[in-house]
């Protein structure tokens, strides 16, 4: 679709953009649908800036160095950060936390369908019940991925029970059976909606 079609003000959304506003937030102060700034904005960083990720990290630099605020640096710092995650950005510490936070909602899910009751589990926890780290977990998906399969675009494609989690019986996180619904032989990463038609079948 061209710019001319999309009937906005491109000057403008390149403007917001280089201080930093989300998409979202664009449509909201030029009053538009969120999903024509979009499309807008990705044609922006397309054409204009390749490397998204440099682009708003030097325009924001920029800024906070004009700025004398304190806490407005800091204020805007944290907006940075946060349109660089809401647009997939994240560095490797933010990336386990993603996986270990998706991971400990499955487990803790699991675990009281089958009756056991748990509420939360810290990140060694986690790790200690599977018997594996979640860099091991990261690095297994990895060797697994197939074409347009990254970390940036996790949430298209979900960490999968190759045997669905129905086909397990347990009481306890020590049991055979938990370890091998969760062990690393029975994961991999599917697409999210090849794995919402997969349903109750095995997948190997």
């Amino acid at each position: 679709m061209s710019r001319a079609k999309l009937d906005i003000d491109a000057e403008q959304v390149e403007a917001l953009a280089s201080l930093c506003f989300q998409p979202r937030e664009i449509a909201d102060i030029l009053q538009v649908p969120a999903d024509k700034i979009l499309k807008e904005y990705m044609t922006l960083i397309d054409n204009v800036y390749p490397d998204e990720k440099v682009f708003i990290k030097k325009r924001s630099n920029r800024i906070v160095r004009l700025m004398a605020n304190k806490e407005e640096k800091n204020k805007f710092r944290y907006k940075t950060k946060k349109l660089l995650r809401y647009l997939g950005y994240q560095n490797k510490s933010e990336k386990e936390d993603m996986v270990y936070t998706s991971l400990r909602a499955g487990l803790v899910d699991s675990l009281n369908q089958q009756g056991v009751t748990i509420h939360a589990l810290g990140r060694g926890a986690v790790e200690f019940i599977l018997g594996y780290t979640i860099k091991e977990l990261m690095f297994h998906m990895e060797q697994l991925f197939i074409d347009g399969m990254t970390w940036r675009n996790y949430g298209k494609w979900h960490i999968d029970h190759k045997k669905p989690k129905s086909w397990f019986k347990f009481n306890t996180a020590q049991d055979t059976q938990f370890l091998e619904c969760w062990g690393l032989e029975n994961l991999q990463p599917k697409w999210a909606k090849d794995n919402m038609s997969k349903g109750n079948k095995y997948d190997g």
